[in-house]
């Protein structure tokens, strides 16, 4: 049985990360659910979010590639500019690209459910990061050279932030500015 719960944290956390990326959640965001209609929304819907761009699937389930497939498919016919999937248990290097091949060229991100139980960018102990557009990307490098410290896209700051390998992220603390360039590093 689901934990409506964790399902509800991890529902707000994504309309965060969707906001935080500038996608249209304004309605999302007012409209916060108790665990009770997220029990309902669950059961009728899977919980999935869909914001014209993006959809989101929650699957708190096994990984079952056919299921995973059919999904897919009727998403495609909708063509998202992204699709975030939220499962419970980690997938296998092979069940990853086996969706990875069913997406084809639609962009998605997949997070487990314990990572978004709570928004990281709004943790004491993270410092604020932003992502830098491209035309400040090309100034940092053209000021400091390509060899950056380095954060990697794996990270789960970037992975919030959508950043792509060569992106960099403006680091605020305290006493400092900094900046990472953003790497496939496993």
């Amino acid at each position: 049985m689901p934990n409506y719960n964790r399902l509800r944290k991890a529902r707000e956390t994504v309309i965060e990360i969707l906001n935080d990326r500038d996608f249209l959640v304004a309605k999302l965001m007012k409209n916060k659910l108790t665990s009770d209609e997220i029990q309902k929304e669950y059961k009728e819907n899977n919980l999935n979010l869909k914001t014209g761009e993006v959809e989101t699937i929650f699957w708190d389930d096994k990984v079952n590639l056919s299921k995973i497939g059919k999904l897919i498919k009727k998403m495609k016919k909708t063509q998202p500019k992204l699709v975030i999937l939220v499962f419970e248990y980690e997938l296998t290097s092979s069940q990853y690209n086996n969706i990875a091949q069913d997406f084809g060229d639609i962009l998605f991100e997949v997070f487990l459910l314990k990572e978004l139980q709570f928004n990281v960018t709004k943790h004491h102990m993270v410092p604020k990061h932003i992502l830098l557009n491209k035309k400040e990307t090309e100034e940092i490098y053209s000021a400091y050279g390509i060899n950056l410290p380095l954060i990697s896209n794996n990270d789960i700051v970037s992975r919030y932030y959508g950043a792509k390998v060569d992106n960099i992220f403006k680091i605020i603390r305290p006493n400092n500015i900094y900046y990472r360039k953003v790497a496939n590093i496993v």
